[in-house]
């Protein structure tokens, strides 16, 4: 059967057309892809959603986010337009895409302001739903339109009229800055209500819309003059070479091209704000402490800004010079891995004259001489306690630093009795502060009837510094390995928050300072093999075959506290695998959570030699007299419907391996802790303790996000939470023989078959 000419035709037509509309569409695949992963960072991750909180409770943060979007929005549009110019064929035939994309890109990254405001609630709970947030998206895009039908109203009623051009120009103009202005005083009431911050955002959106679409007829009717600046034989600017006359010639007619001279006018101003932004990230990148001024909200948007204006300088400079420099970059970063590696683990040398850290046997022999004395006949058991605390960023690290302040200061022999803090990840951070904060404050400080009288170092913000570093000099360290990467910067901003995280270990740890302390143990994990490894306050080696990493280390080598709080804290993305050089080999580091993520392994390793020990002469009757209370200090939430949602069938397709891997970072450590449950029934019965102290005790449906920030709302959450929790309140009455000793599991969990209980 003979086809149709001319459907065959017409056919052939429809399908160029469409080939050329998705061939103009992709040239701007960057801006899709920095549009949609803004959005995706608040519609998706709790822990946006608590950056903005935390921009909120700022004056300076939500200014300087104005600002940063203003800058982002800004970045976004003008690139996408030139990369239309640059690659003008492309376009030719769409004069609608290539006008409205680039202005639909720079709207939208103020959409994603009103996103993140939205879907953050006022407390601590999600704001608008999924279905909301679609419902907003899918308003914006049609306000866009609006506004761009607004726009050609509002032309049409000005006319020639050029001194009202100019006065719509910089009252638009004065409508942004005093939008900023706003944002400011909006933040220095410290009030966290979004209906201010989301007018505003709108308002400057509006007037940044108008502005992008009236400014092309406005300013060539505004600088008659630059439409006559056709002089050849001036001296051709860094603009002439990169976009030379004849590509805009064809298009003089056109409104959004603008005459040549007033084009590089543009593309001045352009580049001197985008060094004055990167001049102040330099800034933020050398001291850790402007970041925190910042904010995270903001570093993010300034550097993804940053980012936008350096890949699409790098894809027209590939143009210009006919070489394909991202094929280049990918291999010179490959060659360049295989020689350096600029994921060091931070080391100093170590100080002249430390002395070597106890031994597990002499430390257990300091305490019991502390607390059970050999000549005395005690008949009720002495609490031996081990706190065990869950990894979860700053949000488990506060938690569990909030919990133990509170029970230091409520019993004074919680000190004395306290053995052991063993925790990974957050938590390592967490009994870490804990340690140190333990150092200079004398046992049983007030607290306040209220809450807590100082504030908790673990509080600050410690991720600005990181996501600045991790978005700028460590990108750069791919190509030339010469900055710090972003684990140190996160350390340094630990010693921002306390100077006393800065100390070295193996000092902190010399016999004379910690014989009077609890054992501190920071699990982490191999990468190489997975082997489980400790940063321990004694040597380990005589109760565990976990990697002793100070043993390991060089013994000239010392780290400060913040580098092993950080060597327990390496979890993708934000903190990478770290690496020790140890006889000419590098043994790399991650996060101890992919092991255990509550460091209850090597508390049962410890109760197990406590337990072998017994069967030795002299032990028996004073390790009898010994009660081993096991606390643990929890942070996971509750399961809820919307967590058994099913598997997409692409991600089941292309990622159910790291998706099975996921999943086991928490059901190994609940194995884990179960398997420590059971020991303690079978090797202490009715002696042993074991309670949870979980910080969604009440099953509550608040959202606590894991970050290295956390906004005054969550801390002033977790800080009531953790003065009138249940459970610490139970351990405490306990602890004072107030009341017998009870096992407390989380709400709805029942003890191992065969425990004895009181």
């Amino acid at each position: 059967m003979t086809a149709n000419p001319l459907r065959q035709e017409r056919l052939d037509a429809y399908r160029r057309t469409v080939s050329d509309v998705v061939r103009a569409l992709r040239l701007f695949t960057p801006g899709y892809v920095l549009v949609i992963a803004l959005h995706v960072l608040f519609i998706s991750l709790e822990q946006g959603r608590d950056i903005v909180r935390q921009t909120m409770e700022t004056p300076v943060r939500l200014g300087l986010l104005a600002v940063a979007t203003l800058f982002l929005a800004m970045v976004v549009w003008y690139t996408a337009r030139l990369t239309a110019f640059a690659h003008f064929e492309a376009v030719r035939d769409h004069r609608f895409i290539r006008r409205t994309v680039p202005r639909l890109l720079g709207f939208s990254c103020f959409s994603a302001v009103l996103v993140a405001f939205l879907r953050t609630g006022s407390d601590l709970e999600v704001g608008a739903s999924n279905s909301e947030v679609l419902g907003l998206i899918l308003a914006e895009i049609g306000f866009f339109f609006l506004l761009h039908a607004l726009s050609e109203r509002l032309e049409k009623k000005v006319g020639g009229n050029t001194r009202r051009m100019l006065r719509i120009l910089i009252a638009l103009h004065v409508v942004l800055w005093l939008m900023v202005i706003g944002m400011c005083l909006e933040g220095a009431t410290g009030t966290t209500s979004r209906r201010w911050p989301v007018v505003m955002i709108i308002v400057m959106q509006t007037a940044f819309t108008l502005l992008m679409n009236v400014r092309g007829k406005w300013v060539r009717a505004l600088n008659p003059k630059d439409a006559a600046n056709t002089d050849p034989g001036r001296k051709a600017s860094l603009f002439d070479r990169f976009f030379p006359r004849q590509l805009e010639l064809p298009l003089r007619d056109q409104e959004e091209v603008l005459p040549y001279a007033t084009e590089r006018k543009y593309y001045v101003v352009f580049n001197v704000i985008s060094a004055v932004v990167l001049a102040l990230m330099i800034f933020v990148w050398a001291w850790p402490g402007a970041a925190r001024v910042i904010g995270p909200f903001a570093v993010v948007w300034f550097s993804a800004g940053l980012l936008m204006g350096a890949f699409n300088f790098k894809a027209r400079l590939s143009q210009v010079l006919g070489v394909p420099l991202g094929l280049l970059f990918i291999g010179w970063v490959l060659v360049i891995g295989l020689c350096w590696d600029h994921h060091k683990v931070h080391t100093r040398p170590t100080a002249a004259g430390v002395a070597e850290r106890s031994t597990f046997r002499q430390h257990l022999i300091a305490w019991l001489d502390a607390n059970v004395p050999a000549d005395t006949d005690q008949r009720a058991p002495v609490p031996m306690i081990f706190v065990l605390a869950d990894g979860g960023a700053s949000r488990s690290g506060y938690w569990a630093a909030r919990v133990l302040e509170r029970l230091d200061r409520e019993d004074r022999t919680f000190r004395d009795r306290l053995f052991c803090l063993s925790g990974a990840s957050g938590g390592a951070v967490g009994i870490a502060s804990y340690y140190q904060w333990a150092a200079h404050h004398p046992p049983g400080t007030g607290l306040k009837a209220g809450g807590f009288p100082d504030a908790q170092p673990l509080g600050q913000d410690m991720l600005s510094a990181t996501l600045a570093n991790m978005l700028g000099p460590d990108l750069l360290n791919l190509f030339l390995p010469v900055f710090r990467d972003r684990a140190r910067a996160l350390e340094m901003a630990l010693e921002l928050a306390d100077t006393s995280f800065a100390v070295p270990v193996r000092q902190l740890f010399a016999p004379e300072r910690a014989a009077r302390r609890p054992v501190l143990c920071l699990n982490t994990t191999r990468l190489d093999d997975g082997q489980p490894g400790v940063v321990a306050s004694v040597r380990t080696a005589e109760f565990t075959s976990r990697i002793d990493v100070l043993d390991l280390m060089a013994d000239p080598e010392d780290m400060p506290l913040s580098t092993a709080m950080v060597l327990s804290s390496r979890f993708p993305y934000v903190s990478p695998a770290g690496y020790l050089r140890i006889d000419e080999k590098k043994h790399y580091f991650v996060d101890g959570g992919y092991f255990d993520n509550s460091g209850a392994g090597i508390v049962q390793e410890m109760l197990l030699y406590l337990k072998a020990l017994a069967m030795e002469p002299g032990w028996k009757e004073r390790i009898a007299q010994v009660r081993p209370v096991v606390l643990h200090l929890s942070n996971t939430a509750p399961a809820r419907k919307e967590d058994h949602t099913g598997v997409h069938p692409l991600a089941n397709d292309a990622a159910a391996p790291l998706l099975t891997v996921l999943g086991t970072y928490g059901a190994q450590t609940n194995i884990n802790d179960q398997r420590l449950q059971r020991y303690l029934c079978e090797a202490f019965d009715e002696l042993a303790v074991y309670m949870d102290i979980n910080l969604y005790q009440e099953a509550s449906q608040e959202e606590y996000s894991m970050s290295w920030s956390v906004s005054r709302l969550m801390a002033d959450r977790m800080d009531k939470k953790a003065v009138h929790h249940p459970v610490a309140d139970t351990f405490l009455r306990s602890l004072s023989a107030a009341e017998p000793w009870s096992w407390r599991l989380k709400p709805g969990e029942r003890p191992s078959p065969g425990c004895a209980l009181r």
